[in-house]
């Protein structure tokens, strides 16, 4: 029983949305990244696939950062404006390189979770 009351513990106490800091340095700024919900990035790729299209992994990337960036709004008009775009994700690939759309994509995407490797999966268990 004891154990069950130190796991409840631990899930009571881990932070609900962990949130980090990424510095870019071509801008040389921070953007606050936080993790996202099944949910939300379930949101994220129905919005990706277009139709017979398919699936589009750039505007999936894109739409990830949209979502998990939690100091700069995207779908600022006057960023829009200034870069052409006719949304969010337009705004986000006009402006970040393809590096750092990955970049940024995949750092959201491990503090979502994703990407844990066996050995901090062991470290856990221990």
């Amino acid at each position: 029983m004891t154990k069950q009351v130190d796991i409840l513990a631990k899930f009571l106490d881990a932070e609900l949305t962990p949130e980090k800091d990424v510095h870019l340095k071509r801008f040389g700024a921070d953007l606050r990244i936080k993790a996202l919900s099944a949910q939300k990035i379930g949101q994220v790729r129905e919005q990706a696939t277009r139709g017979k299209g398919g699936f589009n992994s750039l505007d999936f990337q894109a739409g990830i950062i949209v979502a998990g960036t939690s100091n700069l709004d995207w779908n600022d008009k006057a960023l829009k404006e200034k870069l052409g775009a006719t949304d969010a994700v337009d705004a986000v690939q006009k402006r970040l390189l393809a590096g750092e759309i990955e970049y940024l994509a995949e750092e959201i995407a491990r503090l979502s979770g994703f990407g844990n490797t066996g050995d901090e999966i062991d470290e856990a268990k221990n």
